[in-house]
């Protein structure tokens, strides 16, 4: 080899080695980072089951048969129906009961009772508790209208609508008896300037008699009226003719509203005792005419007879 290449290839192996030792040695010192790609990991949880909603039963109370199918599937409700049937008011083939109740969660069956036409039981002559409890158990519902009868026990039922054996509707109406209280009809002012007049007691008979109204004849009649403003449920009273006054008789017509509602004879010596139904009468009236002479005709012990509220509201009216 000439030696001019010897010396320049020398350096050139020196510098390559040189480069040779400065990497291993900074690999030594900077070892190099490798950055691997990401990776997704899949992390396993326990899952909840996701709770069914659970239908809520709607109102079927009063609705058909068929319509209740219709409810209920509107409703999402698909659980068996059993039906069955009871007697009760009012019309028939309606839901009376129902399981479950409205609003609870329809879990299970649905059970519907339907109502069965029933008959207006007896019910004259019972007390009012006694018919109301029967009535109500059938789902009826009880209207009562008290009358003043002092003849049977105070709350006896004297009427019903729809009668015994009729169906019972909805609605049963009751009159029932009450012993009620008195007002004496002097008492109340007159409604039009009169020749009667009001008087403690007076004689009829030999019988002393108490809160009266006395009438003497003017050209051979006498009249008395009231406002009544339909509180009053009957008139008694004993009628006629003063032991102090003219011996005669006279002709006594009790009206209600322009109506005649009783008549009877006033003579001296006699009595006589009417009771007058004023149910709902507005204006009382009694007209007396004499028919032998002008005695003064009396109405002895005139009671108007109503409940406590209505001859309440009446007396206050005055």
């Amino acid at each position: 080899m000439n030696r001019r290449w010897v010396r320049p290839l020398g350096w050139v192996i020196a510098v390559i080695g040189l480069l040779l030792i400065g990497f291993a040695g900074g690999q030594l010192l900077f070892p190099r980072t490798v950055v691997a790609p990401d990776r997704v990991v899949a992390v396993e949880t326990e899952s909840s089951p996701v709770a069914e909603a659970v239908a809520t039963m709607p109102d079927l109370l009063g609705l058909t048969s068929d319509v209740v199918a219709r409810v209920l599937a509107d409703a999402g409700i698909t659980s068996a129906v059993t039906t069955m049937t009871a007697p009760a008011a009012g019309p028939e083939g309606v839901v009376t009961e129902q399981v479950p109740t409205p609003g609870d969660e329809a879990i299970g069956g649905v059970t519907i009772t339907l109502s069965e036409s029933v008959a207006t039981p007896e019910l004259i002559g019972t007390q009012l508790s006694e018919a109301r409890r029967l009535v109500e158990s059938l789902g009826a519902v009880v209207h009562v209208t008290r009358d003043v009868d002092p003849t049977v026990a105070d709350g006896t039922v004297l009427s019903i609508d729809p009668e015994a054996g009729e169906p019972l509707g909805p609605v049963l109406r009751v009159v029932v008896a009450d012993a009620g209280d008195a007002l004496s009809l002097s008492a109340l002012p007159f409604a039009e300037p009169t020749s009667c007049r009001a008087v403690d007691s007076a004689m009829l008979n030999g019988i002393a008699v108490q809160d009266s109204v006395a009438c003497r004849f003017d050209d051979g009649a006498a009249a008395g009226e009231w406002v009544l403003s339909r509180r009053v449920s009957a008139l008694e009273a004993t009628i006629g003719v003063s032991d102090r006054g003219d011996v005669g008789r006279a002709a006594v017509r009790v009206l209600g509203d322009g109506k005649v509602l009783a008549e009877a004879t006033a003579a001296y010596g006699e009595t006589t005792q009417v009771r007058v139904d004023l149910r709902e009468v507005l204006r009382l009236r009694i007209e007396i005419i004499a028919v032998d002479g002008e005695p003064v005709a009396v109405l002895g012990d005139a009671r108007l007879l109503g409940t406590s509220e209505q001859l309440a509201d009446l007396e206050a009216s005055r």
